[in-house]
């Protein structure tokens, strides 16, 4: 698809913070053609940083992984002209990082299919929309927010962020199964399909990506916070 200009490969590290490489579609594609095969150089440190960015004790920046994109988790989005892809890190030679937390929720998978186990899994969003002002976030204003209350699905926001995010899930193929108001104000609560624990994992990360995104977009902010107020 001509429309598309990046490849979003994304991973979540052990302080479960989304991150990411944009990947120009040239490259994505020279890269597949060549023989280096479709992975990335990523410094080590990137799975022993905090939450604010610093590096926890014992994590060094020394050497590099390679992230490689799991094709089978493409979607289209969060926005035009980006696709998204969940990834795995590897050692140079290929072999699994014990650290990667994507290759730790597969092992787990394995590890219970032999005991003859196997998981279905479901994931609600409950996502905070916050206006954007000089002086910081600020409430939802003009409604008056409780659970299930059906005047806050009349705000302007579900229209322009939630259904819009809806219909772009739908577009990616995750086919959300319902949607209501939470109890914060400007609290929104999106159910998702349930499905096998990798792919369930990796659509939670998305969509929370695509509702993001789309926040952004119209000038709000969302956040998983529950009661930032």
């Amino acid at each position: 698809d001509d429309s598309v200009q990046f490849l979003r490969a994304c991973w979540n590290d052990m302080t479960a913070t989304p991150r990411m490489r944009a990947v120009p579609m040239r490259r994505v594609q020279s890269l597949l053609q060549g023989k280096e095969g479709l992975s990335f150089g990523i410094t080590k440190a990137c799975l022993g940083m905090t939450q604010t960015g610093a590096r926890a004790s014992g994590a060094s920046a020394v050497g590099e992984w390679r992230l490689h994109p799991d094709l089978g988790s493409l979607r289209v989005g969060p926005r035009v002209g980006h696709t998204t892809v969940m990834a795995d890190f590897r050692e140079q030679d290929g072999s699994v990082v014990p650290l990667c937390p994507r290759s730790a929720l597969q092992r787990a998978a394995r590890m219970a299919a032999l005991e003859g186990l196997t998981f279905e899994i479901g994931f609600e969003v409950e996502v905070v929309i916050l206006g954007v002002a000089d002086s910081g976030y600020e409430p939802l204003r003009g409604v008056g927010h409780q659970w299930c209350i059906a005047r806050a699905m009349d705000h302007e926001v579900v229209a322009t962020i939630i259904e819009t995010a809806i219909e772009q899930l739908e577009a990616a193929g995750v086919f959300v199964e319902m949607v209501h108001a939470e109890s914060a104000s400007g609290q929104y609560e999106i159910i998702l399909p349930k499905s096998t624990p990798l792919e369930a994992v990796d659509t939670l990360l998305f969509a929370r990506d695509v509702i993001s995104c789309c926040a952004t977009a119209r000038g709000y902010k969302a956040t998983l916070h529950p009661k930032p107020f």
